[in-house]
């Protein structure tokens, strides 16, 4: 059901992730392999 590229991080596989603080603070998100969010950074110009 569209699930074959999830659920690992592998070449060929989506990059849709989410990089947390030991904090569990977020502090960068990837949607495709391409940065979104990175925290303190505007990113606006690059979405």
């Amino acid at each position: 059901a569209g699930l074959a590229d999830k659920g690992e991080i592998a070449v060929g596989k989506d990059a849709d992730l989410v990089v947390l603080s030991p904090e569990l603070e977020v502090k960068s998100t990837y949607v495709g392999g391409v940065l979104s969010f990175r925290a303190g950074s505007d990113l606006t110009a690059h979405p």
